[in-house]
């Protein structure tokens, strides 16, 4: 267990991380520091006039809001629950895609 300034420098680099990704995002994403262009010449203009680093701010931000959202929504999920997830359910869904690919790949038969 952390506390002090271990626990504060965790919790610091957590929300760093979460806004770097945020920012990632919002730039591959989202356009980044490019304003939205929907077609009609007066809002456009209105958009346009808004620094570029604000839309950046506004994008980003706007999907920090959907990560946080996200987790405190949904609970966390425990180790076991994880391990059943990938043994039980991805791994065989994976296996299942695996063989049928080789075996459409093999009959020549093309997706």
């Amino acid at each position: 267990e952390y506390s002090g300034i271990s626990f504060a420098m965790f919790f610091f680099a957590e929300f760093v991380n979460m806004f770097v990704s945020a920012g990632l995002a919002a730039t591959f994403f989202l356009g980044g520091f490019l304003a939205p262009q929907i077609g009609i010449g007066v809002i456009d203009a209105a958009f346009n006039f808004i620094p570029g680093f604000i839309w950046f701010f506004l994008k980003t931000f706007m999907v920090i809001f959907l990560y946080m959202w996200f987790r405190w929504t949904f609970p966390r999920v425990r180790v076991d629950q994880l391990m059943y997830l990938e043994w039980k359910m991805l791994l065989p869904a994976n296996l299942v895609l695996l063989m049928s690919s080789g075996f459409f790949l093999a009959m020549g038969w093309i997706l």
